[in-house]
Order: C-alpha cells, then sequence, then structure tokens
C-alpha cells in the first residue's frame, strides 16, 4: 500500500489524506497537504521527526499511531504554524521537546501519549510564546521539567487558553505554567497530576504556577507528588498572586499539599491534606 493515500476533498474545500507507514511516510504527506487539511495517520510506527509549517490536523486512526523520534532532532514535532492540531497519537524520541509550540497564535494537543526515551528529555509538550491553545486528554511519563509545559503566554483575545482533562505522571513537574499569564483567561482544569516524584530542574510537584497571576485551578487531583501537590512559586523574587482555586484536591505529597507563596490567592471548595499558608475565601 503507498504511504500517502489519494486525498479526499471535503465539503469545506479541504482535504484528507490517507498516511500508512512508510519512509518519511508523514513528512511527505505534510509536504503535499495544503491548509486545513487533515491527515488521517494510520496505525504504525512512524520513525520520523516532523516540520508541520500547515495549519494541518494531524489524526491517529485504527489505533494509536506512533511517532518516534529516535533522539535524532530536539523535537519530535515542530508545529510552526498557527493552528497545527495533534490528536490521538503516541509521541516519544525528543531529545528535549515532544512536541514543540513556540511564537504562534493557536494549536491544539488532545489525547497524545508522550513518553520520554531519550535520557533527559526536559518537556512532553512545550509551549513557548503562544497565543490560544487548548492542551486536552494527553498523556505524558518521564520528563525531567514537565509533562506539560506552558511559559510566556501571548494576548488570547476572547477565547480562554484551557488545559484540561489532562494525566501526567512520573515527571518532575505535571503542569509547570510560568511568566506571562497576568490578566488573561487561562484555565487548569480536570487534570490528574499524581506520582511527579522524579529528580529534575525543579521542585517535584503535581501542578506549578512559577511568576503566574489570574490562574483558574479548578478540579484537579494531584496526589503523591515528591514535593508539593499544588506549588504556587515564585521566581527571581516575583511571586504567584491572585489565582482562584476551586475543587481541587491534594493529599499525601511530599511536603504540602498546597505551597502556597503568593498574595491574594483564594479558594472555595478544595480538599488539601496540609498547606504552607493562608488561602484566603474566594
Amino acid at each position: 500500500m503507498a504511504a500517502i493515500a489519494a486525498a479526499l476533498p471535503s465539503a469545506a474545500g479541504a482535504a484528507t489524506l490517507n498516511v500508512h507507514p512508510g519512509p518519511s511516510a508523514i513528512q511527505k504527506a505534510i509536504n503535499k497537504a495544503h491548509g486545513g487539511d487533515t491527515l488521517r495517520i494510520h496505525d504504525g510506527t512512524y520513525p520520523e521527526t516532523l516540520d508541520v509549517g500547515k495549519r494541518l490536523t494531524l489524526k491517529g486512526v485504527d489505533g494509536r499511531p506512533l511517532i518516534n523520534g529516535r533522539c535524532d532532532a530536539q523535537s519530535t514535532i515542530d508545529a510552526d504554524s498557527n493552528g497545527v492540531a495533534l490528536k490521538h497519537l503516541s509521541v516519544r524520541g525528543g531529545d528535549q521537546y515532544g512536541a514543540n509550540y513556540e511564537f504562534v497564535d493557536a494549536g491544539r494537543v488532545e489525547n497524545v501519549v508522550f513518553r520520554e526515551t531519550c535520557d533527559g528529555a526536559l518537556y512532553g509538550i512545550n509551549v513557548f510564546q503562544t497565543g490560544h491553545m487548548k492542551l486536552l486528554d494527553n498523556d505524558a511519563k518521564g520528563f525531567t521539567d514537565a509533562g506539560i509545559y506552558v511559559g510566556s503566554l501571548q494576548d488570547l483575545g476572547e477565547k480562554p487558553y484551557v488545559i484540561r482533562g489532562n494525566s501526567m505522571h512520573g515527571n518532575n513537574i505535571g503542569i509547570l505554567v510560568e511568566f506571562g499569564a497576568d490578566g488573561l483567561d487561562v484555565r487548569v482544569v480536570n487534570n490528574r497530576t499524581s506520582g511527579n516524584d522524579l529528580e529534575g530542574e525543579s521542585d517535584r510537584s503535581g501542578i506549578m504556577l512559577r511568576d503566574n497571576d489570574d490562574v483558574l485551578l479548578s478540579g484537579n487531583i494531584t496526589n503523591n507528588n515528591g514535593d508539593y501537590g499544588i506549588n504556587l512559586a515564585t521566581f527571581n523574587g516575583q511571586s504567584s498572586d491572585d489565582n482562584t482555586l476551586v475543587d481541587n484536591s491534594a493529599d499525601d505529597n511530599g511536603l504540602f499539599d498546597l505551597f502556597n507563596e503568593g498574595s491574594g490567592n483564594c479558594g472555595a471548595g478544595n480538599a488539601f491534606g496540609s498547606v504552607s499558608g493562608p488561602l484566603g475565601p474566594c
């Protein structure tokens, strides 16, 4: 079977390309596709790194296809265009990152499994200086900084920035959001960040906000992490302030279930076994 099947047009003019395992099969399909197209990546192993420079959806079908960068490049998948969506894939073998989104206005990563296989990769998902993103229902393990890293967010306009339903375990930090969420609509909701006890770049935490204000943390469960469940941290003297914590649960974390170095952080309906500092009512 050819690695790239014929493109099928959709009603909106975008096309669907079916991709099957073969030499550089996905990258060849990316090169052939046009912005707005969907690549249906059929089950199997794809030993390649990807540069996605168009607004495409890469969607795994017939199972969960594995994209393995084999530690040959900094990232297994580089999303270099606005609107790149990754769905229902397995990703490993990035020397530093599984999926990398930098300096783009929008993107989506949904139901993707990330594993560290390069002896010290930093992030499953790396998001830096982006606009509107959705990170939904992903799973990451083994990363020496964070399963999900989000830093230096840009103005999102009317849309929220959503980190929801992810399972982060066995990393140094499950979810790390730092620098630049002030005044933006950032929602960290219904994630499971347990067992993040890997020695690495920072305090072993389920969820860490570092020098970040005005974030909503809601419905997260964060147990049995090495140091902290939820860590509202300070960096270079800049604290994490005025964040809202609602209906979160944290227990059996190494030092504190809630570590609160900031001011103006408020909470309602949370269940924390231990806290380092007061959390005012919302």
